[in-house]
């Protein structure tokens, strides 16, 4: 197993994460080296883990912080199950300059992930709107008690001069907890009179502790013939059972 110079590694929760590979020395281009790391990812916990939350920061060996990246890694993992070379790219690559008078070998990378399992619930199906008239569904949708939506905002504008049509919709949801939520999806789908598709729209937001974020997925050149008889479906996919927590520092090793 592959961890650099030396590893340190710190578990909270269920999650595990093995064979970490910090890895300098794929040329780019002249004088242009490249960093990447990548590691295997087992989900130790209970409940499903549906993504990955990764932040990395690169050290220099005289203690400069070089870059930083993040990841969101969607994936589905039941208990006891794998997903091996999880890819983190690190910048464009760094001039062999920054290096000058440094091993290699002594360049370390901090590592952070946290794990979430997300909970997707329908939230109805309502007939669209008339020209120029605007529903207001009042009703509350919850996830758990991490988050809760309060009603949707349906408009249908007026029609263009072109006679299509366009439809927008105003979604806010409330983090009641005091955890960040790094995704959450908001989805509407728009179907005809035999419940076949016609167009779907998607919006996918963070929300930060105890904040509040819109949404709002919208559907515009929308031939009126397509739409008698058709109704909205509305979605959402909140990331906040937070499965657990790993960090773990690492030093560099030759990519050639």
């Amino acid at each position: 197993m592959i961890l650099g110079a030396y590893s340190t590694f710190t578990y909270y929760n269920l999650i595990m994460i093995e064979n970490i590979r910090f890895t300098y020395g794929n040329h780019l281009e002249e004088g242009i080296l490249e960093l990447n790391l990548d590691f295997n990812f087992t989900n130790k916990s209970k409940g499903s883990c549906d993504l990955l939350h990764a932040h990395l920061v690169v050290e220099l060996p005289n203690g400069v912080k070089l870059c930083c990246e993040e990841l969101l890694h969607e994936l589905t993992l039941g208990n006891g199950e794998s997903e091996e070379d999880v890819f983190m790219g690190i910048g464009r690559g760094f001039h062999e300059s920054i290096f000058e008078g440094f091993k290699m070998e002594e360049l370390k990378v901090h590592l952070n992930v946290n794990a979430y399992g997300k909970e997707q619930i329908g939230l109805g199906s309502w007939d669209c709107p008339e020209e120029a008239e605007c529903n207001l569904i009042e009703e509350n949708f919850k996830f758990g008690d991490s988050a809760i939506i309060q009603g949707i905002c349906l408009r249908r504008a007026t029609n263009g001069e072109d006679g299509n049509i366009e439809f927008d919709t105003h979604v806010v949801l409330n983090n009641l907890s005091d955890l960040y939520l790094p995704r959450v999806e908001f989805k509407a789908v728009l179907l005809d009179k035999k419940g076949e598709m016609i167009e779907e729209s998607e919006d996918t937001q963070s929300v930060q502790p105890n904040g509040f974020m819109e949404f709002f997925p919208s559907f515009w050149d929308i031939k009126p013939s397509k739409v008698k008889g058709a109704k909205l479906e509305f979605f959402a996919s909140c990331y906040h059972n937070h499965l657990g927590k790993f960090t773990a520092e690492s030093q560099a090793t030759s990519g050639n």
